[in-house]
């Protein structure tokens, strides 16, 4: 069915590498380190000129993205470190098989003419060049309400072509 509707096909392998970016964005956001700030937001005014004030907030970042004065890490901890170690390695794979994926897509449709074709690939190939797709101008594509479409597109698909094969045995 697939082989006689290849604008299907394409729009399926498409959003399988939009999922893939994703699932990419969402593990790349889970694997960020959250740091608190130690200090408040009374403790500082709201617009510094001061290059002292500046040097001051970079070193304490620093700090404790290093983990300087910072208690050393209970059971508990250690646990959240090794789930963050998990997802990073999950995510490291997960790019690595994205990446694969749209090499494999560009290169099936690297002679494909049409302007819409071409056009898409570059949207959806943009969406990798980004640390966070979802705050990008093509965020749109992301949205899972762009699986409704093709899910749609597909199923009247295989209705029509289930119909045309019963009525070729039955309809006169």
């Amino acid at each position: 069915m697939l082989r006689n509707n290849e604008n299907i096909y394409f729009k399926l392998r498409c959003r399988k590498f939009i999922e893939m970016i994703r699932e990419c964005n969402e593990l790349n956001t889970q694997c960020q380190p959250s740091y608190t700030s130690k200090r408040s937001a009374a403790s500082f005014p709201t617009k510094r000129n001061s290059a002292a004030t500046d040097e001051y907030d970079f070193q304490m970042e620093l700090d404790e993205q290093f983990g300087v004065n910072n208690p050393t890490p209970s059971l508990g901890d250690v646990d959240v470190d090794d789930d963050l170690e998990d997802k990073q390695t999950k995510l490291e794979q997960l790019t690595a098989n994205t990446i694969a994926y749209g090499q494999e897509l560009r290169a099936e449709f690297a002679n494909d003419l049409r302007k819409e074709v071409k056009q898409a690939l570059n949207d959806t190939f943009a969406l990798i060049a980004y640390e966070n797709a979802k705050e990008s101008s093509l965020a749109p594509l992301l949205d899972i309400d762009g699986r409704v479409p093709v899910a749609e597109e597909l199923n009247s698909a295989i209705l029509g072509r289930s119909s045309h094969f019963l009525c070729k045995g039955f309809c006169y």
